[in-house]
C-alpha cells in the first residue's frame, strides 16, 4: 500500500513512507519493566537483545521528514531491533 500511494502522489512531490515500530518500552509494558525476568525473556527474542525506545522510532521519523531524505518515497522502515530480518 505504501508503494502504491507513493507512486500516485510522487508527481505532486508528496512523499509517502511507513515506519514499522517493534516492541518499545512504553507505559503499556509496565509489567515487563517491573519484572526483570520478563524483560530479559522478551529482549532475548529480539536480535539486538533489547527493547526499543520511543526515541528509536522518532529518529527514523525525523530522518524521513528531513531534507536529507527528500528523494526517498515508497519505503517501509522497520525500527524493530532486527526482528523482521
Amino acid at each position: 500500500m505504501t508503494k502504491q500511494v507513493a507512486a500516485e502522489f510522487a508527481t505532486k512531490n508528496i512523499r509517502v513512507n511507513a515506519v514499522l515500530p517493534g516492541i518499545s518500552i512504553t507505559p503499556l509494558q509496565d509489567s515487563f519493566r517491573d519484572n526483570p525476568d520478563k524483560l530479559k525473556m522478551l529482549a532475548s527474542r529480539i536480535p539486538m537483545q533489547r527493547m526499543g525506545a520511543s526515541s528509536d522510532v522518532a529518529g527514523a521519523v525525523l530522518w524521513l521528514c528531513a531534507n536529507e531524505s527528500g528523494y526517498v518515497t515508497g519505503i517501509s522502515v522497520p525500527v524493530d531491533g532486527g526482528v523482521l530480518i
